[in-house]
């Protein structure tokens, strides 16, 4: 049998939506309205820097409506985002534009948010080229 209609229904406002964490695949349902309130968040959008040892330069494009993130360099390929309070219910995109090679990972806590870098299966600096880099903050 061949699915020829991919139509989908209109969605009424109490009807329950599944979402997931995009850290830790935990999973939760929401109601349409739930879903549409989260629309409103709050999003810092940088662009990243970092050579040597030094901690990633931020240069913050359009409205940071989040805060002035604090970043610094723990170590190498590890950078920490630290905003106190900031990050309860947060989605992060970390969009590589540098090379196939290169791939990143985020841990969201309250109070920071760490990238880590890696580059042929270690961890490395100077990756961080210009690097886009998106936060939200959903406060459902």
């Amino acid at each position: 049998m061949k699915i020829k209609d991919y139509s989908v229904g209109t969605a009424s406002s109490g009807d329950l939506v599944t979402i997931s964490d995009g850290t830790t695949g935990a999973t939760k349902n929401v109601t349409v309205d739930n879903l549409v309130d989260m629309e409103d968040c709050k999003i810092y959008r940088a662009f990243l820097t970092q050579t040597g040892t030094s901690a990633p330069i931020a240069t913050v494009v359009g409205s940071n409506t989040i805060g002035n993130i604090v970043w610094t360099r723990a170590g190498v390929g590890s950078y920490v985002a630290t905003l106190s309070g900031a990050f309860n219910t947060t989605t992060s995109f970390v969009t590589s534009n540098v090379s196939a090679l290169v791939t990143f990972d985020a841990v969201i806590a309250t109070n920071t948010i760490t990238i880590a870098v890696y580059s042929d299966g270690g961890q490395a600096d100077e990756w961080l080229i210009n690097q886009y880099i998106e936060i939200k903050v959903y406060t459902v």
